[in-house]
């Protein structure tokens, strides 16, 4: 059975028109940075939990 937040992702990236040639699901301790920097590609980052 899928969690209330998979559920939620699911709807959220479901109602959007978004092509895509990368993904990346990591989990980051600490100091921790992503970025699309230089790849000429918006970015953006969902946090399901603790703080940034």
């Amino acid at each position: 059975m899928a969690s209330p937040q998979d559920r939620l992702i699911h709807w959220l990236l479901g109602s959007l028109d978004l092509q895509t040639t990368l993904f990346h699901l990591g989990q980051y301790c600490g100091t921790w940075k992503a970025s699309t920097t230089g790849l000429a590609r918006a970015g953006f980052h969902l946090v399901l939990g603790g703080g940034c």
